[in-house]
């Protein structure tokens, strides 16, 4: 609804406020969503709030580095993206490329602070769920990817995909991200688009 929408974006225009300390932007933006947007981990449905909530959590945890807040983030980044998968009619379907690169970023941090010796088993779910999420997305985003050839955000999402892949000495990918880096070079986003990139 238009409601839902307007408030999405006061939670978005508040957590990137530079002028506002981070904890307090950060929390702000939290309340417009929960008290707005219905965010919740578990009955919450909409792919944005529930992106907006991971990102919100990923930048507390930024802050305090408070594993509850990475665990918070990597609820909504998931269940936003599992979402989004299930509605390929929406307006701004994106086949998870957002909350999906992240649910990829958060898993391997989560992963790399677990030391093998602790808790493998834990080390090794998070590490599969990112691979998974990976090959999804490299196999999901190439058609969408076909439709907007000009769009900064699908290019930039799946050649770090498959950069990743690549890293992995999967071969196939690592042709498929030069063929795909040549594209992106000829793109001319936005300097905030690029911004965020580099900040995702």
């Amino acid at each position: 609804t238009k409601r839902v929408f307007i408030a999405q974006q006061r939670a978005l225009c508040t957590y990137k406020d530079p002028s506002l300390p981070n904890d307090t932007r950060l929390q702000e933006a939290r309340d417009i969503l929960t008290q707005h947007c219905g965010l919740d981990a578990q009955t919450c449905d909409d792919p944005e709030t529930l992106g907006l909530g991971g990102a919100i959590y990923k930048r507390l945890w930024d802050i305090d580095h408070a594993r509850e807040n990475l665990e918070l983030a990597l609820a909504y980044y998931r269940r936003g993206y599992r979402i989004m998968l299930e509605r390929p009619d929406r307006d701004d379907y994106d086949a998870g490329a957002f909350t999906g690169t992240n649910v990829i970023f958060v898993c391997d941090v989560m992963a790399y602070e677990t030391p093998v010796e602790v808790d493998s088993h834990s080390r090794e779910v998070r590490l599969g769920e990112a691979d998974e999420v990976r090959h999804e997305l490299a196999k999901d985003l190439p058609e969408l990817l076909e439709r907007k050839p000009r769009d900064w955000w699908l290019t930039s999402t799946l050649l770090s995909t498959y950069f990743d892949l690549a890293c992995q000495g999967r071969e196939t990918y690592r042709q498929k991200a030069l063929e795909l880096a040549h594209a992106a070079s000829e793109l001319d986003p936005d300097p905030w688009e690029r911004q965020s990139t580099g900040s995702q």
